[in-house]
């Protein structure tokens, strides 16, 4: 997240909300580009028409990279995060404090996210040696992980770095195409 590349989990250091005495890891459903699981799942026109605008954008970037048969490439990636999209919790799920308050010990957490090396990736997050953590919402982690994981390791590699693609050409510029001007705009 620090980098800038969307992965299924996000990550953030917070005052604990049941302890306001310590501070401990947070951990929520990240994983997809657009807003949230709507605009993957809803069959209004409107968002279908978000869909091929991003899958769009998403095949310049890939193009941009060099990456062969960016257009099935994109269409891969699309239905990756669709397949992550369906398990985030709602908007309405998510404004549930007490639903969204999970404590876990780490050994306990790992049973949410099979290979998943918590310990490791706290570390690596920045959030230091811990033994406890909250995740926001459990059954996403559960369903998510299980789907990320039976996916291509180069889908997974993909997804992981499409949103670093912008800036595969020449560092320290953005990439600017049709695609991401119609996306964004």
């Amino acid at each position: 997240q620090l980098l800038g590349i969307d992965a299924p989990l996000a990550v953030g250091v917070v005052q604990d909300p049941g302890a306001a005495d310590r501070y401990v890891p947070y951990v929520w459903q990240s994983g997809i580009a657009l807003p949230d699981r709507d605009y993957y799942l809803a069959k209004e026109p409107k968002q279908v028409e978000t869909r091929k605008k991003y899958q769009a954008y998403v095949r310049d970037l890939l193009a941009a990279a060099d990456v062969k048969d960016a257009d099935a490439a994109a269409a891969r990636i699309l239905a990756l995060e669709t397949r992550m999209a369906d398990a985030h919790w709602t908007r309405v799920q998510n404004r549930d404090v007490e639903k969204t308050y999970n404590r876990y010990e780490l050994a306990e957490a790992a049973k949410l996210t099979p290979g998943l090396d918590w310990p490791a990736f706290l570390d690596g997050a920045g959030a230091g040696k811990v033994t406890t953590l909250i995740v926001s919402q459990p059954s996403f982690f559960t369903k998510a992980f299980a789907r990320f994981s039976r996916s291509p390791a180069s889908m997974r590699s993909a997804l992981l770095s499409t949103s670093q693609r912008g800036f595969a050409k020449r560092p320290g510029s953005y990439f600017f195409s049709s695609s991401a001007i119609a996306f964004t705009s």
